[in-house]
C-alpha cells in the first residue's frame, strides 16, 4: 500500500509539472505576440475612409539604350495581375476576417465538411 501512496504522489507531481509548464509556455507565447505584433500606422480619415487606390509607379528616369518600352509595360502589367490577385475571375475572395485571404487549407477543409453534410453539402456544391 505504501508503493501505491509513492506512485500516486511522483504520478500527481508529474502531471502538475507538465500543465504549469504548458500554461507557462503559453503565457509567454501570449506575451511575445503582443511585443512583437504591430498594428500598423492607423488609415488616414478613420476606420470608415474609403480605401485608397494603389500607387501609379513612377517612370524611370532614364531607360537603358535598346529597350522597348512596350515589352516593359506588357510585363510590368503581367506582373501587376499576378500579384494583385491568383484566383481566377469569378471565383469570391475568401478572408479569414482580418482582411487576408483564408488559407487553401482551410477553405478544402471547409469544402469536405460541407460535403459531408447530406442536404447542406448540395446546397454547397450548387453555390460553388
Amino acid at each position: 500500500m505504501d508503493n501505491l501512496g509513492e506512485a500516486l504522489r511522483i504520478t500527481g507531481v508529474g502531471v502538475g509539472l507538465v500543465f504549469l509548464s504548458l500554461t507557462l509556455l503559453a503565457l509567454i507565447t501570449l506575451g511575445l505576440t503582443r511585443v512583437f505584433t504591430s498594428k500598423g500606422p492607423a488609415a488616414p480619415g478613420g476606420p470608415d475612409a474609403a480605401p485608397q487606390p494603389p500607387l501609379q509607379p513612377t517612370p524611370a528616369a532614364a531607360t537603358p539604350a535598346g529597350t522597348d518600352i512596350r515589352i516593359v509595360a506588357v510585363i510590368a502589367a503581367a506582373l501587376s495581375a499576378t500579384m494583385t490577385s491568383l484566383r481566377p475571375p469569378g471565383t469570391p475572395a475568401a478572408e479569414s476576417g482580418r482582411g487576408r485571404p483564408a488559407s487553401a487549407w482551410r477553405m478544402q477543409g471547409r469544402r469536405s465538411l460541407m460535403e459531408s453534410q447530406t442536404t447542406a453539402g448540395r446546397r454547397w456544391r450548387r453555390a460553388v
